[in-house]
């Protein structure tokens, strides 16, 4: 089973990383109504974190999809702990994770209202992980914002 959602897990990011570039190159424009409504929007944090720390990272968006990349660097030996919480109604939210300890990937798709929370990964000494949150659909008007909540 763990094989076949790390597998799953590359191909849901390949798809939206391979989505965005279609949108964002203007090849899909003939079948959007309005391709600037869709244009992907990123947002980049980047967080250290040492032994009892947290932290919650903020990101917001004019419009969907919307992506969020947040480099995070762990210094110590504990679980790193990833959670979304939204409380509007109508949208999709996924937030994934990839890094060195025990489990190397994670992810999580809901609908909102929402909380998301991925599994802990362990971590000993320093370790490097690569989280990422979006918001692929939604029915409420802009901005949209949320915050993805960090703890080691």
């Amino acid at each position: 089973m763990k094989v076949f959602k790390e597998k799953r897990t590359k191909w849901i990011i390949l798809f939206f990383i391979f989505f965005s570039l279609m949108i964002k190159s203007g090849f899909c424009e003939e079948f959007l109504v309005n391709s600037q409504v869709l244009e992907p929007q990123q947002d980049f944090d980047f967080v250290i974190l040492l032994r009892h720390q947290s932290k919650t990272v903020t990101a917001d968006f004019m419009h969907v999809p919307g992506v969020q990349i947040i480099p995070v660097v762990c210094i110590g030996t504990g679980k790193l702990s990833v959670s979304l919480n939204r409380n509007t109604h109508g949208e999709i939210i996924g937030l994934f994770q990839a890094g060195t300890g025990d489990p190397q990937w994670d992810y999580n798709i809901g609908f909102t209202p929402v909380n998301i929370t991925l599994v802990p990964i362990n971590i000993e000494g320093v370790g490097f992980v690569l989280l990422g949150s979006t918001i692929l659909f939604s029915t409420e008007e802009p901005p949209y914002e949320y915050g993805v909540n960090l703890g080691f």
